[in-house]
């Protein structure tokens, strides 16, 4: 090989890593550049909270609106309430839920600001589609409107009911996001006495048409057993079904350590000529203020048949 050969080659060589090396470069600096953009616009969060922490024991009613539908729930006797609109009746609240919600309000989060424009408003999702107010007195302590929620950062979109700036936060507000009454309710027979750090000392069962008269104390070794089926004992949703033209069927008596006395009466009634459908109702010496009507299914009535030795 020619020595003018071997020039050629290196030169040839020496083209491509400059090629190469230029390549890297402009790569390089687009990078910095995108990176640097990014940085520039990626929204800083700032710490604070949807519901201010010191205004916590001060709410006895929380307002949940979605599309133009709204719940209250309310407190009253340490009990929280939800009233439906269909049967036009209260329901015991499960209070765990509502504890939730308050908890995740009134939590220091990081909050991220992403719109100081309002007409930003609609892509969104914050034109009025959900809300949560927090009021005490019939007064807003806090009101939320809440947008789209996304899957990949994990947060939902929310702003003020006044203001024009949007943020986003950690999504843990979407299950609270709901006017289904049903989700809300206590759904135990006895939730009262639970609810209280109480326990059952005396159960009382009657069901004629089964030939069931039933009583059991705590001295009783199958107590334990029977007690803890009986306080775990759920019903379903809310019914329109009334007692007027029911007949009671069988009723649960029991009687917690501080002495109240709560009541789960079952009722069966004719949903139409041929079917008749059971549910239960409450009643306590504790003001639970639940004058609700609940679906019984007729598994959960043979179960409590088989709890008090019945078949």
């Amino acid at each position: 090989m020619s020595m003018s050969t071997k020039r050629i080659d290196r030169t040839k060589s020496l083209n491509r890593i400059l090629f190469v090396l230029v390549l890297l470069s402009v790569a390089l600096f687009v990078f910095s550049l995108f990176f640097s953009k990014s940085e520039r616009t990626a929204p800083k969060p700032s710490s604070s909270a949807l519901l201010n922490p010191n205004n916590v024991e001060k709410i006895d009613s929380i307002k949940i609106s979605v599309r133009g539908t709204e719940i209250m729930l309310s407190k009253s006797d340490d009990f929280w309430h939800i009233r439906s609109e269909n049967s036009k009746s209260n329901s015991l609240v499960d209070s765990k839920l509502v504890s939730a919600l308050i908890s995740n309000a009134s939590r220091i989060r990081e909050i991220y600001k992403i719109s100081s424009d309002k007409n930003d408003f609609s892509a969104l999702g914050l034109s009025g589609g959900s809300a949560i107010s927090f009021l005490s007195g019939g007064e807003p302590l806090s009101a939320v409107i809440f947008g789209i929620s996304d899957a990949l950062s994990g947060r939902i979109a929310f702003r003020t009911f006044d203001g024009t700036e949007s943020y986003e936060t950690e999504d843990d507000f979407s299950q609270f996001l709901t006017v289904d009454a049903d989700y809300w309710i206590a759904g135990e027979f006895f939730y009262e006495i639970a609810s209280a750090n109480s326990s059952a000392e005396t159960i009382k069962f009657v069901c004629p048409e089964k030939n069931i008269d039933f009583k059991i104390n705590s001295s009783d070794s199958r107590f334990p057993d029977i007690s803890h089926s009986v306080m775990s004992l759920r019903h379903g949703k809310i019914c329109d079904l009334k007692k007027d033209g029911a007949r009671k069927i069988a009723e649960i008596e029991v009687h917690s350590g501080n002495g109240e006395i709560s009541v789960a009466e079952i009722w069966k009634s004719k949903a139409s000529a041929e079917q008749e459908s059971l549910f239960v109702t409450k009643k306590s010496t504790v003001k639970i203020g639940d004058d609700s009507a609940y679906e019984l299914s007729e598994f959960t009535f043979n179960r409590i048949i088989g709890i008090f030795g019945g078949e």
